[in-house]
């Protein structure tokens, strides 16, 4: 049984309070540090602790319970504010062929660690997601926000039983030990969701659980090529993607880990013509 397992869903045992999305009436930002874009969509629920949460060039005051709908490339918060104690985050990450969850624990120190390092859920609650999720961002923002609820509060509540289900097989299941090819993937999705930034081997390391030469040995068989080549690749991917979408190189720079935009273009050329 994972230590506070049964306190994490108090928040949620009468529903979901608030649901949050890019529509929503917020406070000003103030924060000048470049906010995080991603490719896939993020959904975040607060399962314990109160923290500020910028989303959308807007801030809001979270506290357990709310849920954040985080959509393609919409601007929101990259780590955790100094301020943030005793937190307690469920990340779902919706990508193209796949679900996946991390559970973020910030204790009374403000020190962040993985109740949760890497979960793969299966996939046919993200299509609902999705499909919903397409739906409503055909909607003009304020008829949106009037039906938020009627597209998001069913499912979410389903995704967020999804996890409970987790932990009682897990637990019925005594963790039994992951495969190489459970691993590799974990790491290729961790990857994908940070956009190859923080992505190091010994980051690697600590979301895995698995010692940093051995994942790299299993990467390497499995896809034909090192962690750091496919790195580039994923960086490459969103660097272009990002640019299509009118982001100023100073946005990438920020989201993949550069700290200029001329170290970006370097990076860029070298690493363009290391996979022709």
């Amino acid at each position: 049984m994972i230590p506070e397992e049964k306190e994490w869903f108090t928040a949620f045992r009468r529903g979901i309070p608030r649901i949050i999305c890019k529509h929503s009436d917020g406070l000003p930002q103030t924060e000048n540090v470049p906010p995080g874009i991603h490719q896939h969509r993020e959904i975040l629920f607060i399962l314990r602790g109160e923290s500020r949460f910028p989303l959308n060039h807007k801030t809001f005051d979270v506290k357990a319970g709310d849920v954040i709908l985080i959509d393609r490339w919409i601007p929101h918060r990259v780590g955790y504010p100094d301020s943030d104690r005793n937190m307690l985050y469920l990340w779902f990450f919706l990508f193209p062929t796949h679900l996946n969850l991390l559970l973020h624990q910030i204790d009374h120190d403000g020190k962040v660690s993985y109740a949760l390092k890497w979960v793969e859920l299966a996939a046919d609650l993200k299509l609902v997601l999705d499909r919903r999720w397409d739906e409503f961002d055909r909607l003009s923002p304020q008829t949106a926000l009037e039906n938020l609820d009627a597209f998001f509060r069913l499912p979410l509540t389903m995704l967020l039983d999804e996890f409970q289900l987790y932990l009682r097989l897990k637990d019925l299941r005594m963790a039994k030990n992951q495969s190489n090819n459970d691993i590799v993937n974990s790491v290729r999705h961790i990857i994908e969701a940070k956009n190859g930034r923080d992505c190091s081997l010994a980051q690697l390391e600590k979301l895995t659980g698995f010692n940093r030469y051995y994942i790299s040995h299993l990467f390497k068989d499995a896809y034909g090529i090192p962690i750091g080549e496919y790195i580039n690749r994923v960086r490459i991917i969103f660097f272009e993607s990002a640019k299509k979408r009118g982001f100023s190189h100073k946005q990438i720079a920020f989201e993949l880990g550069f700290s200029s935009n001329s170290a970006l273009l370097m990076w860029y050329r070298k690493a363009k013509e290391r996979i022709r």
